[in-house]
C-alpha cells in the first residue's frame, strides 16, 4: 500500500509552527517516511517542542540527543532546532506570536 504524505494544516499555535520547521529541517535528506515513523521519538526527545523548554537545552541535552537512537542523531540538525527555539522566542518578544511575525 503506498503511503500518502497528509495535507498541510496551520498549526494551532507557536510549539506546532515549531515543530513543523523542526521536522522540515530533519526531512532535509531522508525520505519522508523515514522521519515520519521516527517522529514521535522526535517529539518525545524535544519535550513535545516546547519552545522555551528546547530553548533552554544546553550541552548535555545535545549530548544526550546526539546519543538518542530513536531520532536522527545529526548534532548540526539538533543544534539549529535549538537555535531555532531561541529566534522564536525573539520573535515572540517582538510580534507576540510566530503566527503574528508571517501574517
Amino acid at each position: 500500500m503506498p503511503f500518502e504524505i497528509p495535507p498541510r494544516k496551520k498549526p494551532d499555535d507557536d510549539n506546532g509552527y515549531f515543530e513543523e520547521l523542526t521536522r522540515a529541517i530533519f526531512q532535509a535528506g531522508f525520505s519522508w517516511r523515514v522521519i515520519h515513523d521516527k517522529w514521535p521519538n522526535f517529539q518525545k526527545a524535544f519535550d513535545g517542542f516546547d519552545i522555551a523548554t528546547v530553548a533552554g537545552y544546553g550541552t548535555p541535552d545535545i549530548e544526550r540527543l546526539v546519543a538518542d537512537a530513536g531520532i536522527v542523531r545529526n548534532q548540526r540538525k539538533i543544534e539549529a532546532a535549538i537555535a531555532n527555539a531561541r529566534a522564536f522566542i525573539n520573535v515572540q518578544e517582538q510580534y507576540g506570536s510566530f503566527d503574528h511575525y508571517i501574517w
